[in-house]
């Protein structure tokens, strides 16, 4: 008779724990890695990245730094992060009044996934952890 109290107490509290949101804190400090890209998606078709893109890597950096590292060499921009909009954002710096801004969709110790919404086309963006 007290197996089912005691499992629907086991339930509730790992129900309780799972449906727990990370603080801001939490979030900023798993974004600041540095982080390869694995493949895209859009309209839930998987693809590569372009070979173009060779060995690309984010460096987000906690000081608020983001270094893209690619076969051009390196591009130094500003990031934030707004935990109520769950929007990441990097500086333009083609157009500074008009930063990126990415929707947080998964961040986790090994996988980040960002949502970019341009010209009307949606692409979620898979990125690995490498340090």
């Amino acid at each position: 008779m007290i197996k089912f109290p005691l499992l629907a107490i086991l339930l509730f509290v790992g129900a309780f724990l799972f449906g727990q949101t990370r603080s801001e804190k939490e979030i900023k400090d798993l974004l600041a890695h540095k982080w390869k890209a694995t493949h895209m998606e859009q309209g839930g078709q998987k693809m590569p990245i372009p070979t173009e893109a060779g060995d690309s890597f984010l460096d987000i950096k906690a000081d608020g730094t983001l270094i893209e590292i690619s076969s051009e060499g390196q591009k130094k921009s500003k990031w934030s992060y707004d935990h109520r909009t769950k929007t990441f954002t990097v500086s333009n710096e083609v157009d500074p009044l008009d930063p990126w801004k990415f929707e947080l969709i998964k961040v986790s110790e090994t996988e980040l996934v960002i949502k970019a919404t341009e010209d009307g086309m949606t692409m979620n963006m898979y990125l690995k952890r490498v340090n």
